[in-house]
């Protein structure tokens, strides 16, 4: 994809693990998220009088939800394509991952930006400073799916050209060849065929000129 350009090339996940394993320990985090967020359903009142309105809690709950859902397909989907070595698992999950991120940056503005101040709630630049660090991690996450799913790529020697099947482009190359042999059979019929008139007028010159010497024996005979 044409956005890979732009990534920076990393050959190890936090300069130790191999990149497939880097994508196993994302997929396990994940799991976690999941879970925490599926556990953490009742703190949504909490968050509403602290840092927002109920119904931008409501709305905000339903988005976590979806993701969530979303998140446990994605999951799956990326550790079978770990498995098979597919590269399309990884882009999908890395189509997620961009979603999540730009929630996670939603939120920590939120925080931010948040005005209220209730007793015994934490102010919300440390949630928001939170949230902002996981935006980071994530940041970093997208960055070793998309060097995995470089690896995954076949190599472009191998690729075959836009609009043209492995199988077409086998059969023109065996087209091609037989088009030369073809080529060349009809060039050794012509040298045979010129050799032979050339024996034939060669045995004709010589016809001649025994029938003249003969007529010359004669005559002087």
């Amino acid at each position: 994809m044409k956005f890979l350009r732009f990534v920076p090339r990393v050959q190890l996940c936090c300069y130790c693990i191999k990149l497939k394993i880097g994508c196993i320990i994302i997929a396990a985090i994940h799991i976690i998220f999941v879970v925490e967020s599926f556990l953490n359903v009742g703190g949504n009142d909490e968050f509403s009088r602290c840092y927002t309105s109920k119904t931008l809690t409501r709305l905000i709950s339903y988005v976590s939800l979806l993701i969530s859902v979303t998140l446990i397909a994605a999951i799956a989907y990326l550790l079978y394509g770990i498995y098979k070595s597919i590269a399309e698992p990884v882009l999908w999950f890395m189509y997620i991952t961009i979603v999540l991120l730009l929630y996670n940056i939603f939120i920590s503005l939120l925080l931010f930006t948040s005005n209220k101040s209730e007793k015994g709630c934490s102010p919300g630049y440390v949630l928001g400073g939170v949230t902002l660090l996981a935006t980071l991690l994530q940041v970093y996450i997208l960055l070793i799916l998309a060097n995995y799913y470089r690896e995954l790529q076949p190599p472009p020697e191998l690729t075959p050209s836009k609009g043209v099947s492995p199988r077409a482009s086998i059969s023109s190359k065996d087209k091609d060849k037989d088009k030369d042999e073809d080529n060349d059979k009809e060039k050794d019929i012509d040298t045979d065929t010129d050799t032979h008139k050339d024996k034939v007028k060669n045995k004709n010159k010589d016809k001649q000129r025994t029938s003249i010497l003969i007529n010359e024996n004669k005559t002087t005979s």
